[in-house]
């Protein structure tokens, strides 16, 4: 029918989508996280451990896009090269996000904005180009900002590592 998902995509991302979003409403949301009508910030306590836990996914993800072929052939770099691409170009599109609403950068947001590249490619990196897959994650990661941002002012959901957005809505 033309519907290609590499590795299982869809249904891993929705999943996690799913399940990220029923902990975020049963759980509700942080003690004073919404004060008043207005919404707090809680920075993260240790940003070492959001750097090394990018890292370690985005190394692991280089092995599911390209374990997921099943085969050690030509197309293998193709996969590895666009899952590097986008995941890259994914922080460069959150490092401008962050820059522009935050007058910063922050360590947060540039983080989700890999991952979010690294989930909005995974359904497409053994078809994509490499300038499709740089595409691909600055996009991701406008995507995921902007429907975290929805969920947070609109819905009122607190998700502190934005799973809902980074699989949810980057990986639809």
């Amino acid at each position: 029918m033309g519907f290609i998902d590499f590795a299982g995509s869809t249904v891993v991302h929705s999943v996690g989508a799913w399940i990220g979003l029923a902990g975020a409403i049963i759980l509700g949301p942080r003690i004073g996280k919404f004060r008043r009508g207005k919404i707090e910030y809680f920075p993260p306590s240790n940003h070492n451990f959001i750097v090394f836990g990018v890292f370690v996914l985005w190394f692991a993800w280089f092995g599911f896009n390209a374990g997921s072929l099943l085969a050690f052939d030509v197309s293998v770099t193709t996969i590895l090269l666009n899952t590097l691409i986008s995941g890259a170009f994914g922080g460069f599109g959150a490092y401008l996000i962050s820059l522009f609403f935050k007058q910063r950068v922050s360590i947060e947001i540039f983080s989700f904005g890999i991952i979010s590249g690294l989930v909005g490619i995974t359904a497409g990196c053994a078809e994509f180009s490499t300038a499709t897959s740089a595409f691909v994650g600055f996009i991701s990661a406008f995507v995921m900002f902007g429907s975290d941002r929805f969920l947070l002012k609109k819905l009122h959901v607190d998700d502190p590592l934005s799973a809902v957005a980074v699989h949810g809505f980057s990986g639809s």
